[in-house]
């Protein structure tokens, strides 16, 4: 091999430097001395560089090397639509994760580990989280039980299409938990004769998807002091899964709590309950039990109706409805 001031004429095997060795221009290396591919860079001040124009570049730092089929490597490089960091083995290479850490001058600090399967997220005290690739499941685990919280403020909102579940205590327990699925506080009344929507709510298509699930409905109102006849009702569908005749002659008040469970396909139990206020401010009851068959796989509309004499008999100032999952 040699070396003039400015050029190398031969250049094959190895190359040995025992001081420094400085480069102006960038470093090439290839096949061959003639078509180099590919360039070291000085960018700027104590910047390193590997570019060659548009073509993708790709850096490899290997933990073992036997041969180009077995070996333990770190790439950094492009997987065609973006950035990569990669931890692979081939051949007689063993799998490892990847672990992202940061770390203060006492070794304490934290870190992701990237197993081939799971992410893990921990400290150097140990593992908290897990989420899991869709192989192993894909699940977000806590590694111990009932020590870390999601949001130590409140995070906004979570959404589920399925269950969530609360611990009862520190027992085995696992509750369903309810959520409100419609809230509406705007009073209608009846108007004239005849049988009236007063306020409504339609539960979604397919919110009852399995037996068990269903809804919990509230709706509360008042009564006006006169002889006229007052019929209240509550809807399912189109089953009227409470009936009830108010009392005459008082500035009444009334609540109704109901539950629908779907038992089937196309079929629901429900139980309702209704509370007035009657004559002298006695409470007056009534508890109705029954089944219906409502398309689940269909919107059904949830209602209260009232049917009166005169304008405003029956007033319903609200219902509210929860889902029991």
């Amino acid at each position: 091999m040699k070396i003039t001031r400015n050029t190398v004429s031969s250049a094959t095997g190895n190359f040995t430097v025992g001081g420094q060795m400085t480069a102006v221009g960038p470093l090439a290396l290839g096949a061959t001395v003639a078509a180099p591919d590919t360039y070291l860079y000085r960018d700027a001040a104590n910047v390193l560089a590997q570019r060659n124009g548009t073509t993708a570049q790709t850096f490899r730092l290997y933990k073992t090397f036997t041969d180009a089929s077995n070996y333990e490597r770190l790439t950094l490089g492009s997987d065609g639509s973006g950035s990569l960091i990669q931890n692979r083995p081939a051949g007689s290479g063993s799998a490892a994760s990847l672990r992202l850490s940061s770390m203060d001058s006492g070794g304490s600090g934290t870190y992701l580990d990237l197993s081939i399967s799971t992410f893990t997220f921990g400290d150097n005290t140990g593992n908290s989280w897990r989420i899991q690739g869709p192989g192993a499941g894909g699940h977000l685990l806590a590694l111990t039980d009932n020590t870390y919280d999601i949001g130590a403020t409140g995070p906004k909102d979570i959404y589920a299409a399925g269950v969530i579940r609360a611990r009862a205590g520190t027992s085995t327990l696992e509750a369903s938990m309810v959520g409100v699925a419609n809230v509406n506080t705007t009073a209608v009344g009846n108007v004239g004769t005849g049988e009236d929507d007063l306020i409504s709510y339609s539960l979604p298509a397919n919110a009852l998807s399995a037996n068990g699930k269903g809804v919990h409905i509230t709706a509360w109102g008042t009564t006006a002091n006169n002889a006229n006849g007052k019929t209240l009702k509550l809807y399912f569908g189109s089953a009227a899964i409470l009936t009830y005749a108010l009392v005459a002659s008082v500035a009444g008040t009334w609540r109704i709590e109901a539950n629908v469970f779907r038992t089937g396909v196309d079929a629901q139990d429900y139980v309702s309950e209704m509370v007035s206020i009657g004559v002298a401010g006695a409470a007056v009851t009534d508890v109705e039990v029954g089944s219906t068959t409502q398309d689940d796989g269909a919107a059904v509309v949830i209602k209260v109706t009232g049917e009166a004499t005169s304008n405003s008999d029956i007033v319903c100032e609200g219902l509210a409805t929860s889902f029991w999952n």
